[in-house]
């Protein structure tokens, strides 16, 4: 590497550095903007015409662009050219001293965001000073958060070190029972009629970011927000409270058994009790009484009840082995499924999708390499038993016949295609796929299936980026109780079949709980296979690998499979025990 690569590298690792200090998250090119709401990635680092590595959100409600002096102004709220000035005063040997805004600068700064709302100050109870601001602002897109903290001479428009301090620790402090909301504003309605609540900053999914000791010993109730992201949010801040010395007793509030609908809280049920001419504070009191108590062991507890009344139960496949042997598809599951190109895997998706769809299971499906039309071509054929209505020459020559085809099933493949999501024009980055799945678990699919996850933007630190992605995605399945099926194919150059020859390196063999792989054969071949009906030999095409099973008691095992490519047909026809 030469000095100008050697500039150019250190140039966007202090871009960087701004960015990640404000609080964005990057992957690759591919960053979430700080400066607003980002659910997905809508910004982006690029190198212009210059050589200057600048910094571009392309989000409508934001568009902020510049430099590492640009992003670095922006946090701190002050001019561009008081920044440029202290970072290379004229004729100074050094940097002149950083002057910070004001909290009245501040405050004019964060409101070019939006309209601020209210301000919750983190007081920390031994100074009576500020170490934590969180600003509520409303936009046109709807709410925004900025997180404020002093420093010698005025303040920083971010979070300051970590671990972050609690809300309210003043009032934790001198009180026995607490009660954890998601957020400062339940926090406060709470307070506000004397019942002592706390919260961690930064909202769902930021629980492990906070310092939680101040709540050691105390008794504790959990009142999650109404959706998915909240009960997520509680499942976290549970599992952080148990590890406390003293633990805390704890006890969780259930927001359905309060009549309370979709993403409604603590602040809306107090709301409601007020309009009803309920004393909420009452209300509340009754409703801490009768919440059910946690410990280490009670999601174990939970889970056997959720067990025996078959609200926790595996997927079943449309053939019974691979059910009882993977368990592929328990909730909370990371399967892998895979193939070389040609072995068949997207026709087995689909006909497994088609049948759990059929069978009422919401699906979700997303299709990297070709569209939705081009899909449903296939889930027609598959309905069909047809593999004609796939060769263009036969379908020139009977029009009417693809044509009757189409009309028979045309209601379920409106239906089957709202559960398809395009490939993009521009290749996705994995996390933009997490996102995407993220969002399909919110909506309550129960299998997820990314296909190819291969056909992901390549990135330049592959051995990073795919393990995050599997942290992510073992951290959807875990919070929605969903299973997630990713699709991909051998290393590049391998001819074996086995958990170190999967594209994508140790991330997907040692993360993923369930690991298949549709090997299909070059010619029939003669097997041994052990059915219900016993053993019995069988000529098959294709062998599904059962490469990891953590769920299930297949690990090793190969089924034999026979496709007829005809009708597209794929029967099992048991567990291979010898070739």
């Amino acid at each position: 590497m030469n000095d100008t690569q050697q500039q150019q590298r250190q140039v966007r690792s202090a871009l960087e550095a701004e960015l990640r200090a404000a609080g964005a998250h990057i992957q690759g090119n591919a960053v979430k903007c700080p400066f607003h709401e980002d659910r997905h990635a809508s910004g982006s680092v690029y190198q212009d015409d210059a050589g200057v590595w600048r910094y571009k959100c392309y989000a409508a409600c934001c568009g902020f662009g510049g430099d590492v002096f640009d992003v670095r102004a922006r946090v701190m709220a002050r001019p561009l050219g008081d920044v440029l000035r202290e970072s290379n005063p004229a004729g100074s040997q050094r940097p002149r001293e950083t002057v910070y805004p004001t909290l009245a600068d501040l405050r004019v700064a964060v409101s070019r965001a939006g309209q601020i709302e209210m301000e919750h100050p983190y007081v920390d109870p031994d100074t009576g000073k500020t170490d934590l601001l969180v600003f509520r602002l409303q936009t046109a897109e709807g709410k925004l958060f900025r997180q404020s903290h002093p420093v010698p001479g005025g303040w920083v428009q971010r979070a300051p070190a970590k671990p972050w301090p609690l809300y309210r620790r003043a009032e934790i402090r001198q009180a026995g029972d607490i009660i954890v909301t998601e957020g400062e504003k339940k926090a406060d309605a709470l307070n506000a009629i004397g019942i002592t609540a706390t919260t961690s900053p930064g909202g769902a999914g930021k629980a492990e970011h906070a310092n939680w000791s101040p709540l050691a010993g105390k008794q504790v109730w959990l009142w999650s927000d109404n959706d998915p992201p909240g009960r997520a949010h509680g499942r976290q801040v549970l599992a952080i409270l148990e590890k406390l010395d003293p633990a805390p007793a704890i006890r969780v509030i259930e927001p359905n058994d309060l009549d309370l609908g979709p993403k409604e809280d603590a602040y809306d049920f107090i709301a409601q009790c007020k309009v009803a001419g309920v004393d909420p504070r009452q209300a509340i009191f009754d409703v801490m009484a009768k919440a059910k108590a946690c410990s280490l062991s009670s999601g174990l507890r939970d889970r056997i009840e959720d067990t025996a009344s078959g609200k926790w139960a595996d997927i079943s496949w449309p053939w019974p082995r691979l059910t009882k042997l993977a368990r592929a598809l328990l909730p909370q599951t990371v399967t892998v499924l895979c193939g070389s190109p040609g072995a068949a895997k997207s026709f087995l998706m689909l006909y497994s999708l088609m049948t759990w769809f059929e069978a009422g299971i919401p699906v979700a499906y997303l299709a990297l390499e070709e569209d939705c039309t081009y899909h449903l071509d296939r889930v027609l054929a598959l309905r069909e038993h047809n593999m004609d209505l796939l060769n263009p020459d036969f379908v020139k020559a009977n029009p009417d016949i693809k044509r009757a085809a189409y009309a028979r099933h045309q209601e379920f493949l409106d239906r089957f295609g709202k559960r398809i999501w395009d490939a993009p024009v521009e290749a996705m980055t994995l996390d933009q796929i997490s996102a995407w799945a993220r969002d399909r678990a919110r909506d309550g699919c129960r299998v997820i299936v990314i296909d190819p996850v291969t056909s992901a933007a390549a990135s330049e630190q592959p051995w990073v980026t795919d393990t995050q992605f599997i942290n992510d995605a073992k951290a959807i399945v875990r919070s929605h109780d969903v299973s997630l099926l990713l699709v991909t194919h051998p290393k590049k150059g391998s001819r074996l079949v086995g958990l170190d020859d999967l594209a994508g390196g140790a991330a997907y063999q040692r993360l993923a709980q369930c690991v298949l792989w549709l090997e299909r054969h070059k010619a029939p071949k003669r097997v041994t296979v052990l059915a219900d009906c016993g053993r019995f030999d069988a000529e098959i095409n294709h062998t599904l690998h059962i490469c990891k099973a953590r769920n299930g008691p297949g690990h090793g095992v190969g089924l034999g499979f026979k496709v007829d490519w005809s009708k597209i047909e794929f029967t099992e026809l048991g567990v291979i025990i010898k070739e």
